[in-house]
C-alpha cells in the first residue's frame, strides 16, 4: 500500500506542505483507502514513538537531560557525514535500503 499511497498523494498534492496538511490529497487518500489511511498514519506514529523511546532508553536518557536544542547545534551531526542516518523520500527508500 505504501507506494500506491505515495503516488496517489503526489497526484493530488499541489505545492509545498501546508500548515494543517493538504486537504485535497488527504481527501483523495481517504476516498481510495478509507480507514486504512488513518490506520497507516497511526502505525507510523506508533513506530516513530517506539523508535524515540527505545533510543532514549538505550542511551540511558533521563528527564534532566531533556532540553531544547536549536537546529544549528545538531546540524553538524547529519551534514558532516552523509552516511550517518541517511534520509530518503518514500519513493527512493526502496532503492537504498536492503530488504
Amino acid at each position: 500500500m505504501g507506494f500506491a499511497l505515495t503516488g496517489l498523494h503526489d497526484k493530488h498534492h499541489h505545492g509545498a506542505p501546508k500548515r494543517g496538511g493538504d486537504a485535497v490529497a488527504a481527501k483523495a487518500l481517504f476516498a481510495e483507502y478509507g480507514l486504512a489511511t488513518a490506520e497507516c498514519i497511526a502505525l507510523g506514529i506508533r513506530m516513530l514513538a517506539s523508535l524515540w523511546a527505545s533510543a532514549f532508553a538505550l542511551g540511558k536518557g533521563t528527564k534532566t537531560m531533556l532540553k531544547n536544542v536549536k537546529d544549528h547545534q545538531l546540524r553538524h551531526l547529519y551534514q558532516d557525514d552523509p552516511t550517518f542516518l541517511p534520509s530518503y523520500s518514500l519513493g527512493t527508500w526502496i532503492e537504498h535500503e536492503p530488504h
